[in-house]
């Protein structure tokens, strides 16, 4: 670092402080490091609910009102964030609505959650739709080239990366076992 930045080095103290190793049960219960504690090893899903459920009480509790507030901004985004854009959209709006407001983060985590179910849910699908087809789309040229040779297969590829319904790669197939020549068989295949 060049000499004349020197007194412009930042010099803070921390403590820090391990919250996995804590032992919350050990913690007072009116400590915002305990209630951190507890949301960090929450072990199920249920029991971050349950925290989420005690939180309007709690805070009304802690003996140190100066953490009220940093605290709240710690639950909004830690636990929002975990729920993606709608964790977020939730943390913008909380923001207006106030800390009375608290307590449907539960009902709207659990709302976030089976939204994000779904989500993952219908991606599931549609990934392994297209690997279906895209299996189906190598066998049909297998059976291409086993049935009419390699020529004949290569000439039938541009079609095959169209087909994308099921009811087109059978029509296909169908072409396959019905047609005795290559010749037939590629003019009854539609070419795109």
């Amino acid at each position: 670092m060049p000499q004349e930045l020197i007194g412009y080095r930042p010099r803070h103290r921390y403590l820090l402080v391990e919250i996995q190793a804590e032992d919350p049960a050990v913690l007072p219960p009116d400590n915002v490091l305990a209630m951190i504690a507890r949301f960090e090893q929450a072990p199920t899903a249920e029991a971050a609910e349950e925290l989420i459920r005690s939180l309007p009480e709690w805070i009304k509790g802690i003996r140190q009102p100066q953490f009220r507030k940093p605290f709240m901004a710690w639950i909004e985004h830690v636990v929002t964030e975990r729920y993606g854009e709608s964790g977020r959209a939730f943390r913008r709006s909380l923001g207006r609505e106030g800390e009375a407001k608290v307590t449907t983060l539960l009902d709207r985590a659990r709302q976030w959650g089976e939204e994000r179910d779904q989500q993952w849910l219908q991606k599931g699908i549609d990934q392994e739709r297209r690997a279906s087809i895209q299996r189906e789309r190598e066998l049909l040229y297998r059976l291409v080239t086993r049935r009419f040779g390699p020529g004949t297969a290569e000439q039938l590829l541009p079609l095959l990366d169209q087909l994308s319904e099921p009811e087109a790669i059978v029509a296909v197939a169908d072409a396959v076992i019905e047609c005795d020549t290559a010749e037939e068989f590629l003019k009854r295949v539609p070419q795109g």
